[in-house]
């Protein structure tokens, strides 16, 4: 029996089957099995899958994604805060639109961090005194800057909380061209 020739949108659509299925941990022949094809059918949909998304790769635009990407952050934290104003005060859905304010926020600032546009903010600052100069104080200042230095590290402990603050980036203002899948540090390390 000859195989059956499928239309270029039946192809799609296995394809988008195939991904689907895959994606939940199934091998080829289980795959073949759900959709009724032979199982170099789904081998060959994966290869032509890859091949596709390395194309697409190499043609992507990186700074104009990334910013197609930031605009829809901040198209869904405003409508988040829009929803957040008109909610019933005492709902659970303030809370639910607050939640997706922080995570747009998170997103959009972790996706420049990726890039290296901004650096996490210093959350400390290292003093050194030598013993020397501790051995000239009173027990009652080395009692207040023992109990100072607690303090912060308590403060540390009840307030973690990441603030982010823009750097320029090392590219002369334009997005750093390496692989987005790798974490490039921070920029003085570069």
């Amino acid at each position: 029996m000859l195989p059956v020739r499928s239309s270029e949108d039946e192809i799609k659509e296995r394809r988008r089957r195939v991904v689907r299925l895959r994606m939940r941990g199934l091998g080829y022949r289980s795959i073949a099995q759900k959709l009724g094809v032979g199982h170099m059918t789904v081998k060959r949909d994966l290869e032509a899958i890859r091949e596709d998304n390395r194309v697409k790769a190499r043609l992507l635009d990186r700074e104009e994604h990334v910013g197609e990407s930031l605009s829809v952050f901040e198209e869904v934290e405003l409508r988040a805060w829009q929803d957040y104003r008109y909610a019933p005060r005492g709902s659970g859905e303030r809370q639910k639109f607050l939640a997706e304010i922080r995570a747009a926020r998170q997103n959009q600032t972790k996706l420049l961090m990726d890039l290296g546009v901004v650096a996490k903010a210093p959350t400390e600052s290292k003093i050194t005194i030598s013993n020397e100069v501790i051995a000239n104080w009173s027990p009652e200042a080395q009692d207040l800057v023992a109990l100072a230095i607690i303090k912060s590290g308590m403060k540390k402990l009840a307030e973690p909380i990441q603030e982010a603050q823009i750097v320029e980036a090392s590219t002369g203002g334009s997005i750093d061209s390496s692989d987005p899948g790798t974490d490039p540090g921070p920029p003085s390390s570069r």
